[in-house]
């Protein structure tokens, strides 16, 4: 039914278009609004730790537009994926993405992602642009810190003081943070099912 397949690609474009209208440029995405761990995991699909084992470019059958595919090798599920592979699909390519701000991921980048559930057509991305990516720096004793692209500011302003206290952490905390206890925060909100 081709009716059917123009109906859907106009859906899926009408809302690329909405979206790259209200973050098309740096300015628009500074004004994204800044989401704490506990929003953040509730809205989630899937949360993990991984590793970026591969990216392919390809032409979208149905939207007929540019999209990359990223398969991350799952090292630590917290939630909505198991370990192994799993993908990622974002419009556009990494020399010229569909939206500014959208991530674009390196072949053996490790990231701690917080993922929007998939779309019908199949696409996500990080929760809030650049703040649901989280960069591991790794430390000489191969533990890691986490930094998301709002250098961690606010992250902790939703999470129960609780949790924070279990995890030896203040709510004004921000800069790279320990991937342990970050996850250790994202696991305690996904099992009680947010704040």
């Amino acid at each position: 039914s081709a009716r059917l397949v123009r109906a859907r690609r106009s859906s899926v474009l009408l809302s690329v278009i909405v979206t790259s209208l209200l973050v098309a440029s740096p300015a628009g995405a500074t004004r994204v609004r800044s989401l704490g761990l506990a929003d953040m995991a509730d809205r989630a699909g899937r949360i993990f730790v991984g590793r970026c084992t591969s990216r392919n470019v390809e032409v979208d059958p149905t939207t007929r537009l540019p999209v990359t595919t990223y398969v991350f090798a799952v090292t630590d599920p917290i939630k909505g994926v198991g370990r192994g592979p799993t993908s990622i699909r974002l419009p556009g390519t990494p020399s010229q993405p569909f939206l500014y701000g959208l991530p674009i991921f390196d072949v053996g980048e490790e990231a701690l992602l917080i993922l929007y559930p998939e779309s019908g057509a199949g696409f996500s991305s990080p929760i809030g642009l650049g703040q649901g990516r989280f960069r591991l720096l790794r430390r000489a004793d191969g533990s890691a810190s986490a930094l998301n692209g709002r250098r961690n500011e606010r992250i902790l302003n939703d999470v129960p003081d609780a949790v924070l206290r279990s995890r030896r952490l203040a709510r004004d905390d921000r800069g790279p943070l320990d991937l342990e206890r970050l996850t250790g925060i994202l696991r305690d909100l996904v099992s009680k099912g947010g704040p």
